[in-house]
């Protein structure tokens, strides 16, 4: 899930309750996968690593709206 938002624009009540739910599903899915991978192997550390960068950035895009 990709969302580009302007800081220049500005959003409705709806609007910006919708991008908060949707940005906080995304969190939760990306959450539910960390936990499928548990690390026995490198390429679930890089899933575990790359799902947690994910989850920080989502993050702060809510902390902004």
């Amino acid at each position: 899930m990709r969302i580009y938002l302007h800081y220049n624009m500005k959003l409705t009540i709806y609007e910006s309750l919708t991008v908060r739910i949707l940005l906080r599903d995304a969190i939760e899915e990306y959450e539910k996968r960390i936990k499928l991978f548990n690390g026995d192997t490198d390429k679930d550390m890089d899933y575990f690593v790359y799902y947690n960068l994910r989850i920080e950035e989502l993050q702060k895009i809510l902390l902004k709206l």
